[in-house]
C-alpha cells in the first residue's frame, strides 16, 4: 500500500503508540485526582503540554488541549467572540451595548464582525456559518488564481473595524502557504484578534514567528503522526475565551471534561518528533513532491499542478487531469494499492466541486478532475516512482474508455 493522503491523516509513529499504551492500561488515573495514579497522569499531561509548546515556540501555560483541530478552531472563533460579547436569551451573539429594536436583532452597526477568506477549511466554514446565524457579520475575502489572499481587499475589510480575523496558514487542498504573519500584523494594527488555522502547517513549517503575532493558533495531533481525537489551541497571554464545554475546571477552565491522557501523551511524543525532524524532513519531502509533479506532467494529457506559481508546503501536490473524473481515478488507484484524495477529507463523498478550487477561478469540470497527493516524511523514492506508473496506467485506461465512446 502506498499512502499519499497525509493531509487527511498521518500514520501514528510507533513511538507514539508505545507511549500511549501504558496510559490505556495501568496508568488509568484521572489527572484531576490527588492520589498517586492521578498525579502520575497529571505529570504526563503536563510533560506533553511542554512538548507541544516547544513545537510551537510557546509557553506551556499557553497550550489548551482539545478533542482535535475542528474543536480548537470552534473554541478560538466562538469562544473569543463570546468572551467579547454577551449571549442573548436566544443563544445568539450580540455585542455589548448593542441596541435592539422591538425585541429584534441588534443593529448591523453594532454587530461583531469577523474577517476570513472564501477558501478556508470546512471546519472554519461551518463555524462561521453558525456565527452568522447568531448575528455575527462575516466578511469573506477573495483569493487569487494562486489561492493567495487578496491583500488589498483584506486590508479594506478591516478599515471600519473587525473583532476577529481567521486565516489558514497552509491550505489543506492545495498546499498554498499564506503569509499569515504579515496579515496578522495588519489585523493587529487595527486591534482585531487574530486566529490562525495551522493544522496543515505545524510539523512542516516553523511555527515560532506565527505564535509571536497571532492570538490563537489551532493544531491537530493526527496531522503530524500523532493520534486522532486530540488537538491543541495556542492562546496568547491576556486573550479571553468563553469555553464551549463547561466542566470541572480542566484546561484553565477552557475545556471541561477529564483529559484524554493517552491521546495527549501521544500528541506530546509526536510534537517532539516533529520538532526534531524540521531541520531535514521538509526539504526531502519537497524534492519527492517535485519528482512526482514532474512525472505526472510528463503524461502528456495536459496535466497541470494547481497553484504551481505560489509558495506551497513541502508535501502537497494537487494535479488536474483533464477529461478525467477524480473520484473515478481515485477508486482505480485504491484498487491498485494507492491512497490519494480529491480534496479535504471533511468534504469526501460530496459530488460538488471543491469550494477552494472554485474560489481560485477553476471551472467545475477542472475542479472535479483534481487529485491531491500529500506525502509524509516516510514517503520513499520507490513509492513516488510506483505512483507515477500507477497514475499513468489508470489515466490511460480512463482516457481510452472515454475516447472509445
Amino acid at each position: 500500500m502506498i499512502y499519499l493522503d497525509n493531509n487527511a491523516t498521518t500514520r501514528p509513529l510507533d513511538a507514539v503508540v508505545e507511549a500511549m499504551l501504558p496510559w490505556l492500561r495501568e496508568g488509568y488515573g484521572n489527572p484531576s485526582s490527588t492520589h498517586r495514579l492521578g498525579q502520575e497522569a497529571r505529570f504526563a499531561v503536563e510533560k506533553a503540554r511542554r512538548q507541544v509548546a516547544d513545537l510551537l515556540g510557546a509557553a506551556p501555560r499557553q497550550i489548551i488541549f482539545t478533542g482535535g483541530g475542528s474543536e480548537s478552531i470552534s473554541l478560538a472563533l466562538r469562544g473569543s467572540l463570546a468572551a467579547r460579547s454577551d449571549f442573548s436569551s436566544r443563544g445568539g451573539l450580540a455585542l455589548r451595548g448593542s441596541v435592539a429594536t422591538n425585541g429584534g436583532p441588534a443593529e448591523a452597526s453594532s454587530r461583531p464582525r469577523m474577517v476570513t477568506t472564501n477558501a478556508e477549511h470546512a471546519a472554519v466554514l461551518a463555524a462561521t456559518q453558525t456565527l452568522e446565524q447568531d448575528g455575527v457579520e462575516v466578511r469573506r475575502v477573495r483569493v487569487d488564481a494562486n489561492g493567495r489572499l487578496d491583500v488589498a481587499e483584506y486590508a479594506a475589510s478591516l478599515e471600519d473595524g473587525a473583532t476577529l480575523v481567521s486565516l489558514t496558514h497552509v491550505n489543506t487542498e492545495t498546499g498554498v502557504v499564506e503569509d499569515v504573519v504579515e496579515s496578522a500584523r495588519i489585523a493587529r494594527r487595527r486591534r482585531a484578534l487574530v486566529h490562525v488555522d495551522a493544522v496543515q502547517s505545524v510539523g512542516k513549517l516553523p511555527a515560532g514567528e506565527l505564535c509571536s503575532v497571532a492570538d490563537l493558533v489551532s493544531i491537530a495531533a493526527h496531522k503530524f503522526h500523532g493520534p486522532k481525537g486530540v488537538g491543541a489551541l495556542f492562546v496568547a497571554d491576556g486573550i479571553r475565551l468563553r469555553p464551549l464545554v463547561a466542566g470541572g475546571g480542566q484546561e484553565r477552565d477552557l475545556r471541561g471534561g477529564t483529559e484524554n491522557v493517552a491521546g495527549i501523551v501521544g500528541m506530546g511524543v509526536a510534537a517532539e518528533a516533529a520538532r526534531e525532524a524540521l531541520s531535514e524532513a521538509p526539504a526531502r519531502m519537497a524534492a519527492l513532491r517535485d519528482r512526482l509533479e514532474s512525472g505526472l506532467a510528463a503524461l502528456g494529457g495536459g496535466e497541470r499542478v494547481v497553484a504551481a506559481a505560489a509558495p506551497r508546503v513541502c508535501n502537497t501536490a494537487t494535479v488536474l487531469f483533464p477529461g478525467v473524473v477524480a473520484e473515478t481515478l481515485l477508486i482505480m488507484l485504491s484498487e491498485s494499492g494507492l491512497c490519494a484524495s480529491s480534496g479535504s477529507a471533511c468534504a469526501s463523498g460530496s459530488v460538488e466541486p471543491s469550494h477552494v478550487l472554485l474560489a481560485m477561478g477553476l471551472s467545475p469540470s477542472e475542479a472535479r478532475s483534481a487529485v491531491r497527493f500529500s506525502l509524509s516524511r516516510f514517503t520513499t523514492d520507490a513509492e513516488i516512482a510506483r505512483t507515477v506508473e500507477a497514475v499513468a496506467a489508470a489515466v490511460g485506461r480512463l482516457r481510452g474508455q472515454a475516447g472509445g465512446r
